[in-house]
């Protein structure tokens, strides 16, 4: 059985997740609004809808 140091040190890190993206729009800032496997994000000035996937290992 494995210990928790163990499981802990076999984990790959995640890759950083951008919390604010430029709009391809209108240029504004796109904020995230959901962090599951699909991320979200919406922009402030113009309503776009963003969803981005994330990159698997």
């Amino acid at each position: 059985m494995a210990t928790t140091s163990e499981l802990d040190s076999s984990l790959i890190p995640a890759e950083p997740v951008e919390y604010e993206l430029e709009c391809p729009r209108c240029y504004g800032v796109m904020c995230l609004c959901s962090e599951t496997e699909t991320l979200l994000y919406a922009c402030e000035e113009c309503d776009f809808i963003l969803h981005a996937l994330r990159k698997k290992e």
